[in-house]
This record gives structure tokens, sequence and C-alpha cells, in this order.
């Protein structure tokens, strides 16, 4: 990376973060600024003050007065250190939202981007790389106006005591501090980067080991597979490499803390030397010898303080890079504009393929077909037939390779991909519950008074169970945060993800993959019958592999190898003597009979 390019990132990183930064707070960057300014003022009395009462003791003026004027200065600099803590204490509360917003941006632009490329690895990867870097940017605005701007103004003060007694003082401070930067910038920073980069890359590694190891459900897998041995193994091998990485950081940053300990002994022999030849020789009086000493350490300080600051802002330049790369991800889904119709008739498969990345076979090819919102639909197949894909491509979670996909004659890729998403409820076979109340897991944020949510609850068959708990709706789901918190069965799981659909709204069109699986037969036909007589104003289409469940659909797709080889009602298939539908239907009767 040449010096031109660095200099650019480091300039509109530092732009962007200061935007954000008065975006969410402007008082943050003006009390980074009255910090430090107070902090240097602090700095400037501890020069000039011994020297000056060293000067009221020698003077006409004696004793006293030198006293009452160190006990004046002195009131006003811990009246002047307890704003000082009071504003860092503030300001560190008010500079958190800076971080939160970042972090928000970036969980926001995860939701945002193609479901499709969250599912890539390289995109996974590069979401935990950026979000980790937020950490490693947040006092960019601190290091820009408490340390730098605030450093300047001691330096110049500094520079002119220095310059006062001899030009080779000065001269020593700015060459051993220009060095140490160049460590850290030509080297430590690079190699610090390059290394939480990697702790990075393995830190969602073992923190998905983790999960699996506090995970009840996981745990009776590994009580009968007696996994839990490999997965230590695994965890510690993780933990190892991470720590390895941290010993090779602290290394680093010992070989730094030495080499910049020498140049500072080495600054502090050549200012003090100097300062010494020019007592001894009466041409630097003891009171301008320690301003002198003084003003050598605060330089010294400043100058450290300068460089570390700027090696900092180096540094969170490349962090910041690898945050913009995933902020920046295109979203090819978010393409359309048109407003969806307030009723939507009919949606049309023309011709569609599909082929996932980096495999050869098509997972859909050439189906065309058409359904409309007065039937139920239901697509069947052997597994890998293609059933789910067809789903993904109709929710916009794929986008098909050749053909179309209409809704109502426009390509649904017209319509904006927010209010098409909005339509669909869909249901899918690893729905996620989450350990919020029993309540927000069925509405989440959406408007529902209690009766509402009850009488969703009662379509599926859950009212009674959930007004038997404690706290009703309020009850919390799972044990996680709650003692007291409820555990369903799985196939009352199921039945709560179900009327997450439906608390979807009444224009809703229903989805749902495999939505009886964990269901016993009677409360399968209870569900399947509700489901086959939702609103005929929506599309519902429902994957399945048990057949019997098929009755119900007004039409059945039948999916093999990608293919869509037969069509039709129920009693339609049955009447293909050859067909696959009726093979495979016969073949689980006669399991069952078995």
């Amino acid at each position: 990376m040449s010096k031109e390019t660095g200099m650019k990132k480091c300039f509109k990183m530092c732009i962007h973060l200061i935007g954000q930064t008065m975006h969410q707070d402007k008082t943050v960057i003006i009390k980074d600024i009255l910090i430090g300014l107070i902090r240097e003022a602090r700095s400037m009395a501890n020069i000039f003050l011994p020297a000056a009462i060293l000067s009221l003791i020698v003077s006409e003026r004696g004793t006293n007065r030198a006293l009452l004027a160190a006990a004046g200065v002195n009131v006003v600099l811990v009246l002047l250190g307890v704003i000082l803590e009071q504003l860092k204490w503030d300001n560190s509360i008010r500079a958190s939202k800076v971080v939160d917003s970042l972090l928000w941006g970036l969980n926001r632009k995860e939701m945002d981007i193609d479901y499709a490329q969250t599912e890539q690895s390289e995109n996974m990867q590069a979401f935990y790389v950026a979000r980790d870097s937020i950490w490693n940017v947040d006092d960019v605005h601190h290091m820009l106006f408490n340390v730098i701007f605030s450093k300047i103004i001691t330096l110049l003060v500094t520079f002119l005591v220095f310059t006062s007694v001899h030009i080779l003082a000065a001269a020593a401070v700015v060459i051993t501090v220009v060095l140490e930067y160049l460590v850290n910038v030509l080297w430590v920073s690079k190699k610090e980067y390059a290394t939480d980069k990697e702790i990075s890359r393995l830190g969602p590694k073992r923190r998905y080991v983790d999960d699996i190891l506090f995970d009840q459900k996981a745990m009776r897998d590994m009580i009968f597979n007696s996994s839990r041995s490999f997965l230590l193994q695994k965890r510690g091998m993780l933990t190892g490499k991470m720590v390895a990485l941290k010993k090779e950081k602290a290394d680093t940053d010992f070989v730094e803390s030495t080499i910049t300990a020498a140049l500072s002994f080495i600054r502090t022999l050549i200012v003090f030397l100097i300062a010494m030849g020019r007592y001894l020789s009466g041409s630097l009086p003891i009171s301008s010898f320690l301003v002198f000493t003084g003003a050598a350490q605060e330089m010294t300080y400043g100058l450290f303080q300068i460089s570390d600051a700027l090696s900092y802002i180096r540094r969170a330049a490349h962090y910041y890079e690898d945050y913009s790369q995933y902020m920046n991800l295109p979203q090819t889904n978010d393409t359309g504009t048109l407003p969806l119709p307030n009723r939507v008739h009919e949606i049309e498969f023309q011709d569609v393929s599909f082929r996932y990345q980096n495999r050869e076979e098509e997972a859909l090819s050439h189906v065309s077909f058409r359904m409309k919102t007065d039937e139920t639909i239901a697509i069947v197949g052997e597994n890998g037939a293609g059933k789910s894909t067809l789903v993904r491509l109709l929710l916009r979670l794929d986008q098909v390779t050749q053909g179309d996909i209409l809704l109502d004659g426009k390509s649904i890729y017209e319509y904006s991909y927010e209010e098409y998403i909005r339509h669909w409820a869909p249901v899918f076979q690893d729905f996620n519950l989450y350990s919020f109340t029993v309540g927000e897991n069925v509405g989440f944020d959406r408007e529902h008074d209690e009766e509402k949510l009850y009488q969703i609850l009662d379509k599926v068959g859950l009212r009674e169970r959930v007004e038997s708990l404690s706290e009703g709706l309020a009850t919390a789901y799972s044990k996680r945060f709650d003692e007291n918190g409820v555990v369903f069965s799985g196939g009352q799981e199921q039945k709560l993800a179900i009327a997450r659909a439906y608390a979807k709204g009444e224009d809703a069109s229903l989805i749902l993959d495999e939505p009886t699986a964990a269901l016993d037969p009677l409360t399968e036909y209870e569900i399947n019958r509700l489901i086959a007589g939702s609103s005929s104003e929506n599309f519902v289409i429902f994957i399945s592999h048990r057949l019997n469940t098929t009755r119900f659909a007004d039409r059945i797709l039948v999916l093999d190898q990608g293919r869509l080889i037969e069509e039709g009602s129920h009693e339609e298939l049955m009447g293909k003597m050859d067909g696959l539908y009726r093979e495979m239907f016969l073949l689980q009767s006669s399991l069952y009979r078995k």
C-alpha cells in the first residue's frame, strides 16, 4: 500500500467517523477538545509552577507569597481535575453511542444484503472480521481531538522553551520520536493487524463450539454419541491457536516497548546532558533549568502520545477498510421499485432454471407452472428434487439463473423487495424460537392486542396451553434468562411457528416447509385442515414428505431431479398408473399398513 493510498484511507475514515460521531451526539467532539485542553492546562502548570514558586522564594516577596500562590494554583488544579474526571466519565457514555451505531449499521447490513450472500463462507467471515474491526476504530475521534489537537498546543509551548535553551535538545526529541513512529507504522501496526485478523477468523469457530457445549438440545446427542470429548478437544485446539496468536502479538508489543524504552532513554539522556551543561556554564538559571526539565518531560510524552495516536489511526484505517468492504457489499435483490398490488391473483414460473454457486448440476431445470390465490398447492418429491429451491426462488432468497417468476404478469424482481417479502409468511422446517416472551415469539413488534394473539393461538391449538402459563403471553420462552421460563415440546414449537406465520397478517400468503413433521397424526390432520381452509385471497403452498397430507391440496406439483414431471389433484395423479406420485403414495401407504 503506497503512502498516498494509506493517507487517503486514513482521511476518508476520519471524515466518516467524525460525521458518524456528530450525527449521534455533537457534544462528544466538543468535550473531547475540552478534556484535552484542561489536561494540557494542568500539564503547563506542572512545567511553570515550580520555577515560578522558586522565583518568588528567592525574590524579595518571600516565602509567604510563594506558598499562597502555590496553594491557589493547586486549588484550581484540583477543581480542574474534578471537572476533568466528570467530563471523561460523561463522554465515555456518550461515545458508546457511536460504537452502538456502527454495530447497528453492521447488523442492519447483514439483514439487508441478499440471503444467498450471507450463506457464502467468505461473506460470513467478512462479517466477523468487520464486527471485530469496529472495536479497533472506536477511539479515532478521541485520538484526533482529545490527543493530537491538544498535544500540538503543548508541543508549541515546549518547543519555544527548548529553542530558547538549545535547538539540539528539540532536535533530539523530534528525531527519536519519529523513529518510534516508524517502528510502529512499518512493523508493529501491520503485524498486529494481520494477527488480529487471524484471531477474528478463529473466534467465531470457537464461539460455535462453545454454543454447542452449552446447548441443552445438543447435550443429548453429546451424551449418547460420546462426542463431548471430541468437542472439548476441538475447542482446545482452537483455543491453543488463539493463545499462540495472542502470544505472538504480546511478543511484538514487548519488542516495540523495548525499542521505545531505549529511544526514550537516549532522548532523556541527551536532553538532560544539554540542560546540565548549560546550567553548569552559568547560562541557564535554576528556575529556567526547572522549566526546561519539565518541558522536556512534557514534550517527550506529548510527542510519544501523538506518535501513538497517529499509529492507532493508521492501524485503524486497515480495520475500517475491512468494515467498509462488508458495508459496501452489493444488494442485487433490492432493485425493484414497483409497489405490490393490494390484491394479488397469480404467480407464474416461466421456464425457470437455477444452479447453486460452485455446482455443476442444476437444482431446478426449465420449470413452468401457474398458481392462483384460490387454490392450495402442495410440492412433493424425493430429497434433492428441488422443492426447497423452488420456494427459495419464490421468496427471492436466490435469483433465477434462467427464465422468470411473474406475479400478476410482472417479474417479481420489479417489485419493491421490502413490500414483496412482507406478503409472504413462510414457516421453515428449521425455524427459530427466541428467548423472549411467548407473545413476542408470535407477534414480535407487530401491533396485536392480547385477544388477537390468543385467537391466532387458538387456530393452531395452543391457546389453552399458553393460558395455563403463570404469566400467559408474557411468560418467558426458554430458561436461558428466566428460571420460570417455559419450554414446549417439538410439536408445540412447530405450532408456535405456524401461529407466527398467521400473526403476520390476513393479507400474507403461507408457505410451509414440512409444517407438520413433529406433530401427531390427529393434530397433523387438524393443522392441514386449517391450512387448506385459509383465506382464498392468498397463496397457500406447502412442502410435504407425508403424502397423506397432500389430499388437502387443490393441486400437487411433483418434482424429480429439478424438473416438474407431474401436476394435478390427488385423484388425477393417482389415476396415472406409471406416475411417480402414485408410486410414492402407494409405497408410503404400504409402510403405514405394515
